[in-house]
């Protein structure tokens, strides 16, 4: 299992690296050769690793290797077709502090969160809720390395 991290240069990807002071705009899990990640008007989707654009990727890999990757990849199968959290994503724009959770939907860096916080033991960054995480949040992790 890796994580990619994703450095867009589109007008979104700006906004959402400038609001939350970071580097990446987006992020993806690749597990067995498929990518999966929550994309606006798409929802939650994976593709073929192969066909996935590895512009401005960075890759990490995690601490705990390869031992969780079953039942990660069972947990995001689960949540395939579910609808992008564009909620959730506005919160980041003017930084409200709450925001009501739709746990059937996701954005990118809610999606790989929740997948990993799934495994209790695999957790990310303790006492943080999925959504309140951006991507560039979830790269400071200290259970992340670059691969």
């Amino acid at each position: 299992m890796r994580l990619l991290f994703c450095r867009g240069h589109g007008l979104i990807s700006a906004l959402i690296r400038w609001q939350t002071w970071g580097r990446y705009s987006h992020v993806a899990i690749e597990i067995g050769g498929w990518v999966y990640e929550a994309v606006p008007r798409r929802g939650v989707r994976k593709t073929p690793a192969e066909k996935y654009n590895w512009v401005n990727v960075d890759v990490f890999t995690t601490d705990f290797g390869d031992r969780f990757d079953i039942p990660i990849r069972e947990f995001l199968e689960d949540k395939l077709g579910r609808s992008y959290d564009y909620l959730g994503v506005l919160r980041f724009i003017p930084r409200w502090k709450e925001v009501h959770s739709q746990s059937k939907r996701y954005f990118c860096s809610e999606l790989v969160f929740a997948a990993l916080d799934w495994i209790i033991p695999a957790r990310l960054l303790e006492r943080v809720p999925g959504v309140k995480v951006s991507p560039s949040l979830l790269s400071y992790s200290p259970r992340l390395r670059n691969a």
